[in-house]
């Protein structure tokens, strides 16, 4: 059931939410990226997600007062850069909705109904120093010679996405701080206790919902062309999968000239399974093009043997997600990325020409691998 699903992995998502909202005259961001189920401190915590997290992604999230004016500063590590690092400011909050404006590709674009993007800025744009450190503003009046991102005088989301292909690369350092004014801010817990009982129902319902609605609806074994990120700076696909036994997913896509391109299955509510221990995700740097330099990969219970496999974690059905990011001079045209999606038995996949495959010592010594990686993504935060 989507609702008690939500109820065990949605909460801790909205509490992180709530404290955001409410320390809002003085921001702190909480970063995050691994949503799996875990031990910590002797503590059991379910898995926790929506809207199929990007694992390549390291983001970092909070909400500021859109009436007010903030500095933020950071440092990326020059001899180890990353795919794309992307900052974003948006009208509203996933909590506090403001409408995002009709237009006639609603329906096809992923973020419409969320909140109002008013501004993008990425690495391209950075004024990166030496020592890899950089400074903008958001908010208030711009400063000359220091680039700016605008806001509107309602609560507003800012975030950062840092793209990564290699996940041994660091997580970049990061800070905001308020300009305009000093705010002493006390954490009451009863208040965003009552916060999030309050908003809990509405976002049950919304991100249930979501999948239904995700670029306009993806029908059982059907497929969504890439539909362009509110800002232009990506592209995002989708396919949705039902497979009988003995058969696979496949589908076939090209990274075009995205400095990023990754794909990765979550469950039917869009809540990924434990990327680390698992193939459930794959990134252009992790997977092995085809001999006419296309991707396909294949979506199956059982290892086929293709070194593009995602493994479904024992689910026969479920939502896969593309991405295309980071293109020189911004996203202009989807032509190209994606070729093809089809369902076939494992035993034509084995007959599959051009498509690279694997024993089953390096898909053992690749999980291994996969396993330090991952988890080493934080060590240095």
């Amino acid at each position: 059931d989507a609702n008690f699903l939500w109820n065990l992995t949605g909460r801790a998502g909205l509490i992180f939410d709530e404290i955001n909202y409410a320390r809002r005259d003085d921001p702190q961001f909480v970063l995050g990226s691994d949503t799996a189920p875990r031990r910590w401190f002797g503590h059991t915590f379910a898995g926790n997600g929506k809207a199929g997290d990007n694992p390549d992604a390291i983001y970092r999230s909070t909400v500021i007062d859109g009436a007010g004016r903030y500095e933020v500063t950071g440092q990326v590590d020059p001899a180890r850069p990353s795919a794309q690092l992307l900052f974003s400011v948006f009208a509203g909050t996933m909590t506090h909705p403001v409408k995002a404006k009709e237009t006639e590709d609603t329906k096809s674009n992923p973020d419409a109904g969320i909140f109002r993007n008013l501004g993008n800025l990425d690495d391209t744009q950075l004024p990166i120093a030496p020592d890899g450190s950089f400074r903008f503003l958001i908010g208030g009046e711009p400063e000359a010679g220091v680039l700016h991102l605008p806001t509107e005088p309602v609560p507003c989301s800012f975030g950062c996405r840092q793209m990564l292909l290699d996940w041994d690369t660091p997580p970049l350092r990061l800070e905001i701080r308020r300009l305009d004014k000093q705010v002493a801010v006390t954490d009451d817990v009863a208040a965003i206790k009552q916060a999030v009982l309050a908003d809990l129902p509405g976002v049950i319902g919304f991100w249930s919902n979501y999948p239904d609605v995700w670029l306009g609806g993806v029908k059982t074994n059907e497929w969504a062309p890439p539909g362009a990120r509110d800002g232009g700076w990506g592209f995002i696909g989708g396919v949705n999968f039902r497979l009988e036994p003995g058969e696979a997913a496949v589908v076939t896509i090209h990274p075009g000239t995205a400095a990023y391109m990754g794909f990765q299955i979550t469950d039917c509510w869009m809540i990924a399974p434990d990327h680390g221990r698992n193939f459930t995700c794959l990134n252009r740097e992790q997977s092995v093009a085809d001999a006419d330099g296309r991707y396909t990969y294949v979506i199956s219970l059982v290892d086929p043997g293709t070194a593009n496999w995602l493994d479904t974690c024992g689910m026969n059905e479920g939502m896969g997600l593309m991405r295309w990011q980071g293109f020189p001079g911004g996203a202009s045209s989807n032509e190209g990325l994606f070729h093809d999606f089809r369902i076939m038995s494992l035993s034509d996949v084995a007959q599959l020409a051009g498509v690279a495959r694997v024993t089953p010592e390096q898909r053992s010594r690749s999980i291994a691998a996969r396993k330090v990686s991952f988890f080493s993504r934080f060590s240095a935060v």
